[in-house]
């Protein structure tokens, strides 16, 4: 069974739970896994057809139907992603896991998130334009200011690798952002290296899957012209063991990393 953490532990008892909680939560993520698994294959194809387009054409397509189609099935994956997160949730809390419960509350959390992560790439939108259209007037420092910006990026990221769940879990938008800050600021380099881990061995899970389906890379021509059926069947494969796991490892760092804080502040 799995338990929750009452003391802060090493990387490797984090993923032996995460394989706990995983089995746990296996049976309920499937519906939002799946989902999740088609939406994004219908993503991935349109968004190719549309380059092969470009390059075909020769010039930028403009606004579509498909674009615009392309654009709906990303929020309703964001969504979903919210009502699997809360799903795991409740696993953890042992609270209402049943189906409609996760829907609604799943839903309401996730345009909640949506929303606040909207206004936060708009905002870094403009703040990294403007900086990027100052620099362009000092050609030398280009280069040095987007490095500075990519590593402030990943900084950031892992700052923030909480928000998104502590959004779902029912914080408001801003508390959840001064949470995510607060319990990463002295175990930077201990979630990097977790988040590091944990992106490689799915990177090479979902390669070897890839391989033994036939299924070729999501940027080569080949994907157009590839079944419908193995398409699906390669990224549900890919979605319902591997998204999970991975959400697993990060609600548990996050929760490793709460107790980690309050025992500082001890």
């Amino acid at each position: 069974m799995f338990q929750i953490f009452k003391q802060p532990q090493s990387f490797v008892a984090i993923l032996k739970q995460s394989i706990y909680l995983f089995r746990s939560g296996f049976i309920k993520a499937l519906p939002w896994t799946v989902l999740i698994a088609v939406l994004q294959t219908f993503v991935n194809r349109a968004s190719m057809e549309k380059i092969l387009l470009m390059e075909q054409t020769g010039h930028k397509v403009g606004m579509t139907s498909t674009s615009i189609i392309i654009l709906i099935c990303n929020f309703l994956i964001f969504l979903i992603l919210a009502c699997l997160v809360k799903q795991f949730l409740a696993i953890i809390q042992e609270k209402d896991n049943h189906f409609t419960a996760i829907l609604t509350q799943g839903l309401k959390r996730g345009i909640i998130a949506l929303i606040s992560y909207i206004v936060f790439l708009v905002v870094m939108g403009i703040v990294i334009g403007l900086l990027i259209a100052i620099v362009h007037f000092f050609l030398p420092l280009l280069f040095i200011v987007g490095i500075v910006v990519g590593l402030f990026l990943i900084w950031l990221s892992v700052r923030l690798f909480a928000w998104f769940p502590l959004i779902i879990n029912g914080n408001s938008p801003i508390a959840a952002f001064k949470h995510s800050f607060a319990i990463t600021k002295s175990q930077w380099w201990r979630t990097f290296g977790i988040l590091l881990v944990v992106g490689i061995i799915v990177t090479i899970i979902s390669t070897i899957i890839a391989s033994l389906t036939g299924m070729p890379s999501i940027t080569a021509p080949e994907i157009v012209q590839t079944n419908w059926v193995l398409i699906v069947f390669s990224s549900a494969i890919t979605a319902i063991f591997l998204l999970p796991w991975g959400l697993s490892v990060v609600l548990l760092q996050m929760d490793n990393l709460q107790l980690a804080a309050h025992k500082e502040a001890a």
